[in-house]
Order: C-alpha cells, then sequence, then structure tokens
C-alpha cells in the first residue's frame, strides 16, 4: 500500500502520514507494508492530480493532501 502526501518529506504530512502508516498496518489482514511517497508541488495539486488520473483504482493507494 501506499500513501500519498502531497508535501515535501520531513514535514509535519510527512509525520502524520508515517504515524498512520504504522498504526493502519496493525489491523490490515496480512500486515502490508505501506509506503509513505512524497509528491509536492502546487499546493497538493501534483499529488491530487496523479492520485486521480494515475494512480492505480484498486484502493492500494491513499492521499493526505493540504487544505483548502
Amino acid at each position: 500500500m501506499t500513501i500519498l502526501i502531497g508535501h515535501p518529506p520531513g514535514g509535519s504530512y510527512d509525520l502524520y502520514a508515517r504515524l498512520a502508516a504504522d498504526h493502519m498496518r496493525r489491523f490490515i489482514p496480512g500486515n502490508p507494508n505501506i509506503i509513505v511517497q512524497s509528491k509536492p508541488g502546487g499546493g497538493s495539486a501534483v499529488a491530487t492530480a496523479y492520485l486521480y488520473e494515475l494512480a492505480p483504482k484498486d484502493g492500494t493507494m491513499l492521499g493526505l493532501f493540504a487544505e483548502a
């Protein structure tokens, strides 16, 4: 699984995503690896567009973006 964040690594959103990944792993059958991937740019617009247009639509990618 992947958590996509629209901010650079090392910030608060990165911390929130990594904490969520560590917590969620215990509650998903099989304890899958959850990767946090940063895709900064355009106030999370780049990451949002990627998630909407190109990311797999099978539930293996989640997004964490900036509030508008």
